[in-house]
């Protein structure tokens, strides 16, 4: 008992550590550093486990450990309610979670050590300066890092181009944004580094409406020809959208040749824009193929077509790696949608029925559903098909989401363990559809005059959401 004792005081001495002051923070930063390797086992022999402690067999709320494992393991789960202390996941190569919360609401220092934590392993951060002090905090969240993960341990996202409602795609402004963004997050380069919502800048190729179920503007040729993704023709700029973008994608490949970027691409909602963009820079000539597209709320419970983007992303636009995020496709799946959400009034009731139907046979609700099935979807398709899998990149901004995600991630990982999910995701899809909403995908840029043409998939008039 002396020893079991002992080990709890160790724990809530780490918990409580201070977040200022130079003394506090260094021997907080040791105390990390042991409990890393402690759940490495390199520390097992000297903490051993207590033998009444193999007795109990209680279960940890966050990652269903028996709660003999807890005190050996991660000792800190008693502590986690109080909303101090975080773990993530190991971010392997195909699966890397990146997190856009990265602000400061989030980044303190109890939560900075265990984001970068050997428990977790996560590597790899989303960021950008559209959102708001992100990359200032990250900044000083790796500087005080620094002598723990160096800069080779970890891969960094920003985007450019994109502040606010304001877009500037010029090579002087994407430059200056890089530079910017290197000077805040106090690194010599960044891994990753996109144009930031392109469908905002790119020349108005689309039909009218442009909401709707994407699949046509891959088997349909006239609604192929209207999106600019005509197989038959050579890829053009069309218009001084297009030019801009492609003197941006210059800039950065210019800054890839001189060291401070490591890998360029794009990020944006409408699928087939992203591929007429992709296509249009593989074949400029003074271009290269990006290395990278990021799409987002495209492979969901409610929209699931960037699976058939795959392929002609991967061929036609000749990209390495395409990144999927926003599993709840911005808050649609989840339990609080923001007020600003794009999504028709009728797809908004269709995903509280969905809610309340899965809520009343699958416990952890809707969200815990909805980011299994993006976790566990790319694997999926890269089982049967020569493609990459495609990571997906997770918003977390309270440590208890960051325990969920990372116990899902655990989940949906074992395979043959999925049978129960994946039933429920057939109720869920099947409430969509029920309701004509399934892989429809709402205007961006938002456009409320070509919404009114709009229809679902049942033939019923577009009801859009009213203006913010």
């Amino acid at each position: 008992m002396k020893e079991i004792e002992r080990m709890k005081r160790r724990v809530n001495t780490w918990g409580s550590s201070s977040s200022t002051g130079s003394a506090s923070s260094t021997s907080a930063n040791r105390q990390h550093v042991r409990f890393r390797l402690q759940y490495s086992g390199q520390y097992s022999r000297q903490f051993g486990r207590p033998a009444s402690l193999r007795k109990t067999s209680d279960v940890c709320r966050f990652h269903g450990c028996s709660r003999d494992r807890i005190w050996r393991c991660h000792p800190l789960c008693g502590r986690l309610q109080h909303g101090r202390l975080a773990r993530k996941r190991p971010a392997s190569q195909n699966s890397p979670i990146g997190s856009k919360a990265c602000t400061s609401n989030v980044m303190d220092r109890d939560i900075a050590n265990p984001i970068f934590s050997g428990r977790y392993g996560i590597r790899f951060i989303d960021t950008s300066p559209h959102y708001g002090q992100s990359e200032s905090v990250l900044g000083a969240l790796l500087q005080r890092l620094s002598s723990e993960f160096p800069r080779s341990s970890y891969k960094l996202m920003s985007k450019c181009g994109r502040e606010g409602k304001e877009f500037d795609y010029s090579p002087e402004n994407v430059r200056a944004s890089v530079m910017r963004s290197l000077k805040r997050i106090g690194t010599s380069y960044l891994d990753f580094v996109l144009l930031h919502d392109i469908e905002f800048v790119a020349s108005p190729v689309w039909p009218i409406p442009y909401c709707g179920d994407f699949e046509r503007a891959l088997v349909d040729p006239r609604t192929r020809g209207e999106w600019g993704l005509d197989w038959e023709k050579p890829a053009r700029p069309w218009g001084k959208g297009d030019d801009t973008i492609l003197a941006a994608i210059n800039e950065l490949q210019r800054m890839k040749e001189e060291g401070l970027v490591r890998a360029v691409g794009i990020s944006g909602y409408p699928l087939p824009t992203l591929l007429r963009i992709g296509r249009l820079i593989a074949q400029t000539p003074y271009l290269r193929p990006l290395d990278c597209i990021l799409s987002y709320s495209h492979t969901t419970l409610q929209n699931n077509r960037l699976e058939m983007y795959l392929g002609p992303l991967l061929t036609h636009g000749q990209v390495r790696q395409i990144f999927t995020a926003s599993p709840l496709s911005m808050g649609l799946l989840g339990p609080n949608r923001p007020s600003w959400h794009p999504a028709p009034l009728d797809m908004v009731e269709a995903s509280r029925v969905a809610q309340t139907s899965i809520s009343a046979t699958f416990p952890e609700g809707l969200p815990n559903l909805a980011l299994g099935f993006c976790l566990r979807r790319p694997k999926s398709h890269a089982e049967t098909s020569p493609y990459n899998d495609v990571p997906t990149v997770v918003g977390l901004s309270t440590v208890h989401e960051v325990h969920e995600v990372m116990s899902i991630w655990r989940e949906v990982s074992i395979p043959g363990t999925n049978t129960m999910r994946k039933s429920k995701e057939d109720v869920a899809r099947s409430i969509f559809q029920a309701a004509g909403w399934v892989n429809w995908s709402w205007s961006s840029p938002p456009n409320a005059d070509f919404d009114r043409l709009a229809v679902d998939q049942l033939g019923r008039r577009l009801r859009a959401p009213p203006k913010q």
